[in-house]
């Protein structure tokens, strides 16, 4: 049996005169005389009885009374998810989606279950604006767990889904670092997955990369120039420590990050040698970086002494040994070794060979 709820006085709009009656398929029902009324009723089939002047015409037919009765069936109007932004989110962002739809999602007599879904997640409306019909913009938190890929919206049991499909981004991932030994000042490369090297539409999106220290943890700033999607390119700061890394996203207000299961060794590096030449005995200063916690040094393969070392200064004094030969300076530390960039010059002193008489 046709529900009677869809029964209305066409007098309710209006005094009816000449014009035309337009009952169209699809969840509004829409009429026109002097001006266009639009209802939104959910599908099922109904009776219209109507109140119109002798000259009315439905359907190209024509009705010599004054009383229109039509029975017809309405079906669930369509959905029609037109555009969202940005093209490019991360977990806990908001988007905006643009819809149309001839149900009225905002009808305080009959409220409409709406759902939003990233692939099987549901995402979480936060407002629906309608602006002039059928069209609304929806405020939609991305979930936890949404993949990338078309967006749907579903309301009295009709769905529509984007032709395009929604880039999100979730916790990063940390697949390589290379090289996986360096000095420190050296650029590395980290491939993974989850980088974001954008802007968000609500936020700033910013990557971090942190290195363990003597003093803690250090977080470098990576430009987003110096990074992509699955790459990012950082330089290994001055006093950072062997260990694994941390990559940190800030992004759409959410913190992600993942540490290494990789660790990269520091190797130590010497910058300058000063005195680059002396005598057996003498006192050399060695400066530069990642010396460690006990570094030995050697001249020309030859051990040296080692007067005394400042880890947070990166300075090592050491004694010119018996034996020393021009050559490189090299310091060795539990995580590799280094060579000076020049040779220290061995000198050796006058000698007597001879005494006479």
């Amino acid at each position: 049996m046709p529900k009677e709820e869809g029964e209305m006085d066409w007098k309710r709009f209006g005094e009816p005169r000449r014009g035309f009656i337009n009952i169209r398929s699809g969840k509004t029902f829409a009429f026109s005389f002097s001006q266009e009324a639009l209802f939104a009723l959910p599908a099922g089939d109904y009776l219209f009885r109507g109140l119109v002047d002798e000259w009315a015409v439905l359907r190209d037919r024509s009705f010599q009374n004054n009383v229109l009765e039509e029975e017809i069936s309405i079906a669930p109007s369509p959905i029609l998810v037109r555009s969202f932004s940005p093209f490019r989110t991360a977990w806990g962002a908001k988007i905006l989606l643009e819809i149309s739809t001839g149900g009225d999602l905002v009808d305080p007599v009959r409220p409409v279950s709406l759902s939003v879904r990233f692939g099987e997640v549901e995402g979480v409306v936060e407002n629906i604006f309608k602006r002039a019909h059928p069209d609304y913009t929806l405020t939609v938190v991305v979930p936890e767990g949404a993949t990338s890929g078309p967006v749907s919206v579903s309301a009295y049991g009709v769905t529509g889904t984007s032709r395009d499909s929604l880039t999100i981004f979730g916790p990063p991932t940390i697949t390589e670092i290379s090289p996986q030994a360096c000095p420190a000042g050296s650029t590395i490369t980290i491939r993974g997955t989850n980088f974001i090297p954008f802007t968000m539409g609500d936020g700033t999106a910013v990557e971090f990369v942190s290195f363990g220290t003597a003093e803690g943890r250090r977080e470098v700033d990576v430009p987003s120039h110096e990074m992509s999607e699955t790459e990012i390119q950082v330089k290994v700061p001055s006093d950072a420590l062997s260990g694994p890394l941390t990559v940190k996203t800030v992004a759409g207000g959410q913190l992600f990050f993942v540490t290494s299961e990789i660790s990269l060794r520091v190797l130590p590096k010497i910058t300058l040698v000063f005195r680059n030449q002396g005598y057996v005995g003498d006192m050399v200063k060695l400066y530069g970086t990642s010396f460690g916690s006990s570094p030995r040094v050697e001249f020309s393969g030859v051990q040296a002494e080692v007067i005394g070392f400042i880890p947070n200064q990166q300075e090592i004094e050491v004694r010119v040994p018996q034996g020393a030969t021009t050559g490189k300076v090299r310091v060795i530390t539990e995580e590799g070794s280094a060579e000076s960039e020049e040779d220290f010059r061995a000198l050796s002193g006058p000698t007597i060979n001879s005494i006479s008489p």
